[in-house]
């Protein structure tokens, strides 16, 4: 590949990482924002349901995210490789970049962190355990 196409497929990965973990931040932004206006409120059967709703978003968008944001940290091993190849102007672009075993870890405790985070909060807000 020449260096210009690694760029290319390196930021494609980028924006493709950013939409994925933007889906996921939409819907952990409307559980809280669910939380906060109406948790109290729900009968036991509409928290549970809300809970399994969140639940089955958050593995339908981390699931994605993941893998987009793993060919990413793939994509920038590579480009860290071909910046060693002589006349290669990749070094001076991009200097220093995260290896795809530092990523992968961070962001994997991050989205699941942020999404029992949502659970956290509604259960919070909400005030009264779901056996009620």
């Amino acid at each position: 590949m020449t260096d210009f196409e690694i760029v290319s497929l390196f930021n494609d990965l980028l924006n493709t990482s950013f939409a994925r973990l933007q889906d996921f931040m939409a819907g952990l932004f409307a559980m809280l924002v669910t939380a906060w206006l109406a948790a109290n409120q729900l009968s036991r059967r509409m928290a549970i349901l809300v809970v399994t709703l969140y639940s089955i978003f958050a593995v339908v968008t981390i699931v994605p995210a993941l893998a987009t944001i793993l060919r990413f940290a793939l994509a920038g091993d590579l480009v860290r490789e071909a910046a060693g190849q002589p006349g290669s102007v990749l070094g001076s672009l991009f200097p220093v970049l995260p290896s795809a075993a530092l990523i992968m870890p961070i962001m994997t405790i991050l989205l699941v962190g942020a999404y029992a985070g949502g659970l956290l909060f509604f259960f919070q807000a909400r005030g009264r355990p779901l056996d009620d």
